[in-house]
Order: C-alpha cells, then structure tokens, then sequence
C-alpha cells in the first residue's frame, strides 16, 4: 500500500467514526460540508459542498457493527509465529 492509499484509508476511517459518533447522539443528517471542515479541509473547499447532506439510519448502524464484530473476530483467530 502506497503512501496515499494509506492516507485514503484514515481518512475513510475518520469520516466513519465521527458518522458513528453523530448516529450515536441520535443526529441522522449529516452536513457534508461541516463534515468536510471537521476532517481539516478548506472553508472554501468545504462550501462548495454546504447544500449536501449524508443521511445515515438503521442500516449504517448495523453495517458499522458487522464490520467491528469481522474486525474483533479476525484479531482474536490469528495466530503469531
């Protein structure tokens, strides 16, 4: 994995835990360009996307937690030579 893959992938990581944390305080719409201004980008590229919105329910949650169970289940099967 290069550099910039690396960095794709925190970033992908970011965004998800900060929807998560928003799902969990019950806030269901998510403003795409605070989010973006959240994660460090510009203001002026941010407003470019002020007028959309994320919108995340039930099928996040449970996505999120799938994920988090293949995750806690992969690191307790390994075994280390």
């Amino acid at each position: 994995m290069d550099h910039d893959e690396e960095i794709e992938q925190l970033v992908k990581v970011m965004i998800m835990e900060i929807m998560m944390v928003l799902y969990n305080n019950n806030i269901k719409e998510i403003h795409m360009g605070g989010l973006l201004r959240l994660l460090g980008v510009e203001n002026e590229v941010a407003a470019l996307r002020d007028d959309e919105l994320i919108t995340i329910d039930d099928k996040f949650a449970k996505y999120i937690e799938s994920m988090n169970n293949l995750a806690s289940f992969s690191a307790n099967n390994q075994t280390l030579h």
